[in-house]
């Protein structure tokens, strides 16, 4: 995504010696009607006049925040007049449609902000040995969660950033039914996909972490204090 004060490199077909350096200080707020494109302008010094109106020019512009994302190739995506899916395979030969939301688009891939973990296999071609009509028509439940994966509530304690600046933070837990494992509260790693910047500390969060040589969050949403308090009510219910 483009912001204002990402830095451009811009080189011109005739002055091949020149590279040109500037950052983005206005975003137009209007597509183009023509070519449906958004314009934005770089401001560039031109101490001896070299660039003129109406140069071609190529721009590279590198967004000053990056973050690493989930992306599936377009071909992988099958969209329904309500849904957007994607189908995955559990390793032993079965497959499964999965609904997925959305994100940032290139001529290539898709940018997936919700349905798929970072370790999901997922089918490339949704027509490679898969019947689209009948994948449409089939129940949209995602696989079965392997055994070292969970899913509670709980209200994040601290943030800070541990080995190669991943952020680690101190959740007070629900209770995890699954295992049979009461209210603690715990450190949990957030896996680079997830953006940590809009967690605050205090927030309540339902999340999805997985266990290994450390508990990884795979996926987490802020929710609703009233949510979460009846969340645990309920947990609180079954666990009785």
């Amino acid at each position: 995504m483009i912001g204002l004060g990402d830095h451009t490199e811009i080189s011109i077909e005739s002055l091949p010696q020149q590279v040109y350096r500037g950052d983005v200080d206005y975003i137009y707020p209007s597509l183009s009607m023509p070519t449906r494109t958004l314009k934005v302008r770089i401001a560039l010094a031109n101490p001896n006049d070299q660039l003129k109106p109406n140069m071609f020019a190529t721009v590279n512009i590198r967004p000053k925040q990056q973050q690493q994302v989930l992306l599936v190739p377009k071909s992988a995506v099958i969209r329904t007049a309500t849904r957007t899916l994607v189908v995955v395979s559990d390793g032993t030969g079965h497959f499964k449609s999965v609904e997925i939301t959305l994100g940032a688009q290139d001529t290539e891939f898709f940018e997936v902000t919700k349905g798929l973990l970072p370790d999901d296999d997922v089918v490339v071609s949704a027509q490679f040995l898969i019947d689209a009509e009948s994948s449409k028509d089939s129940d949209f439940t995602r696989m079965r969660a392997p055994d070292n994966q969970a899913t509670t509530t709980g209200k994040i304690e601290e943030k800070s950033v541990g080995e190669d600046n991943i952020a680690v933070f101190t959740i007070a837990r629900g209770p995890i039914e699954k295992w049979g494992r009461g209210p603690a509260t715990m450190s949990f790693v957030l896996s680079p996909h997830i953006d940590a910047t809009q967690f605050n500390i205090g927030t309540q969060v339902r999340f999805t972490f997985v266990t290994g040589e450390s508990f990884t969050i795979v996926d987490m949403q802020p929710i609703d204090e009233e949510v979460m308090d009846s969340h645990q009510h309920q947990m609180g219910m079954n666990h009785d």
